[in-house]
């Protein structure tokens, strides 16, 4: 079945189909009701994390009310990603290891009135995303001592470790980097709209990868990453 593709149900069939949409719609387009819609998408092609940013601000994408499946992600295309989305925030990304099946993108996407081939269409379009304003957002980064700038990949994300005020001290004072930057990546992606972190490993620790996608103002991203940093700072760095 083509992955736009809908079926209506009425009734009884419908009621029951009501109350399972989320597990049934992960594998067939399932169209429950005359309101929402549920659309498939799979994909073997590595997919660019700034692609991903651009797909989930897609106006059709954006009006979903969930979308929750697994990455394969060009950055790190051995291994797989975690997405579970609610609306345009709460948006949880994790790492799951290496795959143990062929490597794929899989996500369902359901919403009111969900255009499927909009959806589609937007998914498609995101793995010839153009990069923005990359050294814009570097500067930044730089400009604040509490990050390590490591490299970019794929010429469209930016990598940063948060050490706090220096690696060295805050691995004197207890801090566990690594936990550091896994929340402070969770936390991005929980709490703000426009702006996406993803958890990569750089030579054997965790940093924190922040896609720039064309069309999207590289200090919107960083007041984004500075504020929610600030929140994981007092949590994790006492002194």
């Amino acid at each position: 079945r083509p992955a736009a593709e809908m079926r209506y149900v009425v009734g009884a069939e419908a009621d029951r189909l009501r109350s399972q949409s989320a597990a049934l719609s992960a594998r067939t387009g399932v169209l429950v009701d005359d309101a929402f819609r549920a659309t498939v998408i799979r994909s073997t092609k590595p997919l660019p994390f700034a692609g991903l940013a651009a797909f989930l601000a897609a106006p059709a994408v954006q009006s979903a009310m969930r979308m929750k499946g697994t990455l394969r992600l060009a950055e790190e295309a051995d291994q797989r990603f975690s997405l579970h989305s609610c609306g345009t925030v709460r948006r949880n990304i994790e790492r799951m290891g290496r795959f143990a099946t062929e490597p794929a993108t899989e996500l369902v996407v359901i919403g009111p009135h969900l255009d499927a081939d909009a959806v589609q269409a937007a998914f498609q379009q995101s793995f010839t995303t153009q990069p923005g304003d990359l050294a814009a957002l570097a500067e930044l980064a730089e400009q604040d001592g509490r990050f390590q700038v490591d490299t970019e990949r794929g010429q469209s994300s930016l990598i940063l470790r948060a050490v706090g005020t220096s690696a060295a001290e805050s691995e004197l004072h207890g801090v566990n980097l690594d936990n550091l930057n896994s929340t402070l990546s969770s936390a991005i992606n929980f709490r703000t709209s426009a702006t996406l972190a993803l958890p990569v490993m750089l030579e054997k620790h965790l940093a924190v990868l922040i896609p720039l996608p064309a069309g999207i103002d590289a200090q919107h991203v960083w007041n984004d990453v500075r504020a929610e940093s600030e929140r994981v700072f007092r949590i994790h760095i006492k002194h």
